[in-house]
């Protein structure tokens, strides 16, 4: 019984110095290393960065009433080392979203037997973006622009009762190009909050399942957090 009793005693010290330690190295994180951060004349250089965000979409198609509807996206990014007011940065993301739009008079969209006239749509689609990021400052808030190509693998445009325009309901994806801004805001020094706005330049004029003279284009505003990984090695 004595040596149960010693046993717990032991096992309670243990997990009180445990937490002592977990408590200070947490402080480390959350305090020295944002200090650190803000004393130094540097954006991110040798950082590889994974994002996670969500947000909103706005279409700007042939259907006069843009809506608000959904994206996330996810991926990683790689700056390299630098000790100017600027850092160099490649990213590539992946996204999953949605496009929707209205407009007061009917339009005969879609073809085939799918077609029909509707005053509403709704395209869902799926994407790959790749490009160059330059992020700027100091501190604990880093503004970065980007811009490079995305692929579009399907898209499938709909009336507002998820009804298909098309057969096949997928139409082939297609190549163009976008540009975002967006910024940082860091909370450790591994761990950032961040906004951004994009505008996607479209390539094909029936992502809104209407085909007129003029091709379709959306926005895009997300918000979400970034793992900054090998933060040791940041050149100052």
């Amino acid at each position: 019984m004595v040596n149960k009793y010693i046993s717990l005693l032991v096992f309670a010290a243990s997990l009180l110095i445990s937490n002592t330690i977990l408590a200070q190295e947490i402080d480390k994180m959350t305090t020295t290393s944002i200090y650190q951060m803000k004393s130094k004349y540097h954006s991110f250089g040798s950082f590889f960065v994974i994002t996670a965000e969500g947000g909103g979409t706005l279409a700007l198609s042939d259907f006069a009433t843009p809506g608000i509807s959904y994206i996330g996206r996810a991926g990683f990014e790689l700056f390299f080392p630098s000790t100017s007011f600027a850092t160099l940065g490649i990213r590539v993301l992946g996204s999953y979203g949605e496009l929707t739009g209205s407009h007061d008079v009917s339009r005969f969209a879609g073809a085939g037997t799918s077609a029909r006239t509707i005053t509403k749509f709704k395209t869902q689609f799926s994407s790959i973006e790749g490009g160059l990021v330059i992020a700027f400052g100091k501190d604990l808030i880093i503004p970065y622009i980007a811009g490079g190509a995305y692929y579009i693998f399907k898209y499938s445009p709909a009336d507002d009762l998820n009804n298909a325009l098309y057969s096949p309901v997928d139409r082939e994806g297609f190549l163009s190009y976008m540009g975002e801004f967006g910024i940082r805001f860091f909370m450790t020094n591994t761990l950032s909050f961040n906004i951004a706005a994009k505008y996607n330049v479209g390539k094909v004029d029936d992502l809104d399942g209407f085909i007129s003279n003029k091709n379709d284009n959306f926005v895009s505003a997300v918000a979400g957090f970034s793992i900054h990984l090998f933060h040791d090695r940041r050149v100052r």
